[in-house]
């Protein structure tokens, strides 16, 4: 069962290395994929293959297919030696397989070996170590048998090399763990002729905002266990082999070593993957929690390494509310910077062989405003007290984080204590500082103290003492307005924005939207006062503002959809694709039968047009039956008639992706009703059915949706499809087989 599931060592490269097929590499990570049976091949081709030929692998060095120009079955020389060499692997007996393999290196025979030869070779050494030891006959030739695990790894076949350091490491041997690690080094130097690994994008510049960081992505559960963003084959191999070197380090209790192997290295490397990493190791290991340390720091000495990182990474696991993950993240900076071994640094100038890292100072702002969106009133008051112990001068970005985190967490006098701790020591308040003070005042309803604050920010504006572009002016405004809609304080948000309307600047759509968005529910009159400032200023409308024009026509019109696009017209708008699949979200929120047939017109419509700019998408069928699936708000019967036959046309137009099947199963699973999960399992039959590929998105989606519902059955069905199939389970999906 899923609830009582044991780690699965055939999801690590050792164990797998007995029972595999090393044919093919998948394309998206380094796992093998398992030997297909007879009976796999009478049910169809595996998903994603289109041909019955074997692709050649991918190379995970380079990235692209390897293609030798001598294949199997070359010289009867070269034939013959290399029969010797896996005969001599075969039987375990070191000195032949020295002399067989230097034979092939003498003779230059070693550069006709072509995949197939190196697919072999690292096979039999995976298979020599499946017990994660040297075999006895082999024990004084190992430098021999990493050479050809070398050579195989260059050529795309890997399990070789990572059986061998995973035998290092059970015979807990640094020494050999960091002598292979170097000469994988060394190759990958030598093919990518010191390219190294793939370069991140930094997610953060210093004028940049907090949340802006896009290297995870957001997961909707946790990002504890989210979803990591695929990387590419060299990466993910350079990231085990990696994490291989850092157990050595910990084996040898160099902390500092396993630093320079992550500043060395360059490569990205995760949570995710440590957890993965260490189901791998398993439990039994003599020096599991030491390892799992070193790994774990390193994940953080990794995010130092790339310095702008950092403070998006904080700010993703703020979103995601990974509280833990933040708290182990602070205390590891911490412990880096106040340790016994320090080893990082927070000045620049003091870079040193010792503490080769620097902290900047952007991350203690990312960390306290993480702390106190979350609550974490005394993790932030520790942070406080070890920034204090660190030296460190509270600067205006440290003091917006306190501004906002009181605000978000109604502690008005907090945040008013904050601003007056700034201004005292000697910062000037400047747009953004206003504008996040007076937004933290109206989430604790403080209006008026709010109110003056804007006073204060207009009159330093207009006395030329804070220099303030209109644009930048009316962004303040706006988010007061946003702010006081959000409190329902309507009263004070038309206030505002009759100011603008009368001392300037005038309001531009931003201003008006969250009018619109409140009266198009509930006061059509004051609905149609607010579009009327639309054309009083020239404002350009956008799909929203079309999609709540809509919104509020729909009760009170039946020609509503018509009205929507003559006032489209009007403003120099051609009716889109884009535009009518708005409109038909909107119109299947109302779920009402009403607006559904006002669909199915529409749909008809868009079907028969002979545009091409009106034709359905993809997306416009998938809008539909999700608006169906999401609730149970139509007749049953009625409801599977009508998403069988948009199901229908969207497969008779071919107008169907993975991502598609991605929406409806998720909408599906969102209703708790029977009919969700029957209608969401009813999908994943279909994608089993039209061989669609299935990745790791896809069995997530199914996996926490059948947990979070409690579908334990389902989901051991499930999870032994994956299982079954030609797809490595991510770090987000390895908790599920443990």
């Amino acid at each position: 069962m899923l609830r009582h599931a044991i780690r699965d060592p055939a999801n690590t490269w050792i164990t797998l290395a007995s029972r595999c097929s090393f044919r093919h590499l998948t394309s998206s990570v380094i796992v093998l994929a398992p030997e297909k049976t007879k009976s796999h091949s009478a049910r169809g081709k595996p998903f994603g293959l289109t041909t019955d030929r074997p692709a050649p692998p991918l190379n995970p060095i380079h990235g692209v297919a390897t293609v030798s120009a001598a294949p199997k079955g070359g010289s009867k020389e070269l034939e013959a030696t290399f029969q010797l060499l896996c005969k001599s692997l075969t039987d375990e007996d070191g000195c032949t397989v020295k002399k067989h393999w230097e034979t092939l290196n003498s003779t230059a025979l070693v550069a006709s070996l072509g995949p197939l030869h190196y697919e072999e070779l690292s096979a039999k050494i995976a298979t020599l170590f499946v017990h994660c030891r040297t075999p006895s006959g082999l024990a004084g030739h190992v430098t021999v048998l990493e050479d050809i695990a070398v050579a195989a790894c260059a050529q795309g076949f890997p399990q070789g090399l990572l059986a061998t350091m995973h035998a290092h490491l059970s015979s807990m041997d640094p020494d050999s763990l960091r002598r292979a690690y170097d000469r994988f080094r060394t190759m990958l130097k030598d093919n990518d002729k010191g390219k190294g690994s793939q370069e991140l994008a930094d997610g953060w510049s210093g004028d940049a905002e907090l949340d802006v960081f896009k290297l995870f992505p957001k997961n909707p559960s946790s990002t504890h266990d989210m979803i990591e963003k695929p990387l590419p084959l060299k990466d993910k191999l350079q990231a085990e082999m990696l994490m291989y070197a850092i157990a050595g380090s910990a084996l040898r209790n160099d902390f500092l070593q396993a630093v320079y192997l992550v500043i060395e290295a360059n490569c990205i490397l995760t949570g995710g993957q440590v957890r993965a990493f260490m189901s791998g190791i398993g439990s039994d290991f003599a020096q599991t929690k030491k390892v799992e340390s070193f790994l774990r720091r390193s994940v953080t000495a990794s995010l130092v390494a790339r310095k702008n990182s950092l403070p998006g990474y904080i700010s993703q696991l703020t979103k995601d509310k990974a509280t833990l993950s933040l708290h182990a993240l602070c205390n590891d900076i911490v412990e880096g910077l106040t340790g016994h071994d320090p080893w990082l640094t927070l000045d620049s100038a003091a870079v040193s062989a010792k503490t080769p890292l620097v902290v900047i100072p952007h991350v203690w702002p990312t960390l306290l405003l993480g702390f106190l969106k979350n609550g974490k009133l005394d993790w932030a008051e520790k942070l406080w007290d070890d920034m204090a112990a660190l030296g460190i001068t509270p600067n205006v970005h440290i003091w917006r984080a306190l501004i906002v985190g009181y605000g978000d967490l109604g502690m008005a006098d907090q945040a008013d204590r904050a601003w007056k701790a700034m201004l005292q020591q000697g910062h000037v308040p400047d747009v953004k500082s206003y504008s996040l003070m007076i937004h933290a005042l109206l989430m604790c309803r403080r209006t008026e103290a709010a109110l003056d604050h804007l006073a204060a920010f207009q009159k330093q504006v207009h006395a030329g003492k804070l220099p303030a572009t209109d644009d930048e002016v009316r962004v303040v405004l706006n988010n007061a307005i946003h702010t006081l809609i959000r409190t329902k304080d309507e009263t004070s948000a038309l206030a505002l924005l009759y100011n603008m309307e009368t001392e300037g600047p005038t309001p531009d759509l931003n201003s008006i939207t969250p009018f619109l968005s409140i009266y198009s529910k509930r006061d059509l009159k004051a609905f149609g006062q607010m579009l009327q400032k639309i054309n009083t200023y020239k404002l350009e409308p956008t799909d929203s503002t079309y999609t709540l024009i809509l919104t509020a026509l729909l009760p009170v019109r039946d020609d509503a959809v018509s009205v929507v696009f003559d006032f489209m017209q009007k403003h120099g708008r051609k009716p889109d694709i884009s535009m009518y699949t708005s409109v038909i979200n909107a119109l299947m929120a109302e779920q009402t039968m009403v607006a559904f047939h006002t669909v199915l017109r529409l749909l008809q419509e868009l079907e028969t047009s002979k545009s091409p700019d009106v034709r359905p998408t993809e997306v416009t069928y998938t809008s539909i039956l999700c608006g169906i699936h999401r609730k149970n708000w139509m007749d049953r019967k009625t409801a599977r008639e009508y998403a069988a036959l948009i199901f229908r046309k969207m497969m008779k137009q071919r107008l169907h992706s993975l991502a598609s099947y991605h929406i409806i199963i998720r909408a599906c699973l969102e209703n708790p009703e029977p009919e969700g999960l029957q209608t969401a399992m009813f999908y994943y039959r279909e994608m089993k059915r039209r061989h669609v590929p299935m990745l790791n998105d896809t069995w997530y989606i199914l996996l926490v949706g059948l947990q979070k519902r409690q579908e334990w059955d389902l989901a051991d069905t499930v999870l032994q499809d994956l299982k079954q199939s030609d797809v490595s389970m991510s770090p987000g999906l390895v908790r599920f087989n443990t």
